[in-house]
This record gives C-alpha cells, structure tokens and sequence, in this order.
C-alpha cells in the first residue's frame, strides 16, 4: 500500500488491522497447532477447525440476514449452480484441503518453518495478478519477492544447520 501511487493517505486502516490482526492470529495457529498434532490426529484437528470456520461464518451470515430483515433468503443461493460449485471449490479444497496439509506440514517440520512457506502464498498472488489480471510488476514486488525466498532458504537451512549442531553438542 505504501508504494502504490495512491500511497497512505487513502489505505484502508480497518483492512490494514485486520491484516495484522490476521498475521497475529496465524502466527499462533502455527504455534498451537504444532502442538496439537502432537496429540491428536490430522483429521481431527482438521475436521474440528473446519467446523468452527463453518458455524462462525454462519452465524456472522444469520446476524447479517436478520438486520438487514431478509432471513427467508438465507437458502436462496443454494439454488444457483455457480454458487454451490463455488461453496464446493471452496469448502474442499481451499478450507479443508488447505488446513489438512497444514496441519500434516506443522506435525513435520518446525513452526517457524511453516510460517515462512505461508509467505510463498504472497509471491503465488502477486504471480498470478500480474499473468492472469494483467496488473502491473514494479520493482518493490521484485524486491519483496527475493526477500521472501531468501527467508524460506534461509530458514529451512538455519533449521536443519541449528538442528545438526545441537546433535553435535551432545
């Protein structure tokens, strides 16, 4: 936001505190949920997230429905193809595949490892607006996305090297 041509002035600040706060909160997933794997079982963890997600989204959608005075519609997407292949793209593979392979990556590898890949997701975005949108590559995007290369290796390479002395040590 910072180096767009519209610069600060115009940044949403709820948007920017709800990517910080949604920085802060995956942070502390990866920490939890490293733990956790250690003590229950992949489809658990993800069967009892996905079902969290599915009832606080419900919920925030009923609230929304009752304000606005319009609960009779709450199902009336359902009868559209396009809506229920979107809810299905999006339940399968992008909630409950996504937090299975992320809960089978926390149970392998270190969280602050795990944190670091989340950042590729970052580098995959700003690829895909510029080949499939058409938005512009500027230098910053470049610079950001060699540094966060830089920090995958970097830390998968710090953790194997920390791991290999502690061993040494003994």
């Amino acid at each position: 936001m910072m180096m767009s041509e519209s610069g600060a002035e115009t940044a949403n600040l709820v948007g920017s505190a709800f990517i910080i706060i949604s920085a802060i909160t995956n942070a502390l997933y990866n920490v939890l949920a490293r733990k956790l794997t250690q003590r229950y079982s992949l489809l658990t963890i993800t069967y009892i997230m996905t079902l969290f997600g599915f009832i606080a989204f419900n919920v925030i959608a009923i609230g929304n429905h009752v304000i606005e005075g319009t609960t009779g519609e709450f199902f009336q997407p359902f009868s559209n193809i396009k809506f229920l292949l979107a809810i299905l793209y999006l339940g399968i593979l992008s909630s409950l595949g996504t937090s299975y392979l992320s809960n089978y990556a926390l149970s392998k590898i270190a969280a602050a490892q795990m944190s670091v890949f989340s950042n590729v997701a970052t580098l995959i975005t700003i690829i895909a607006g510029v080949l499939f949108l058409n938005e512009a590559f500027h230098f910053y995007h470049l610079i950001g996305g060699i540094m966060i290369i830089i920090g995958v290796i970097g830390t998968n390479f710090a953790g194997k090297k920390s791991k290999k002395d502690s061993k040494e040590d003994l």
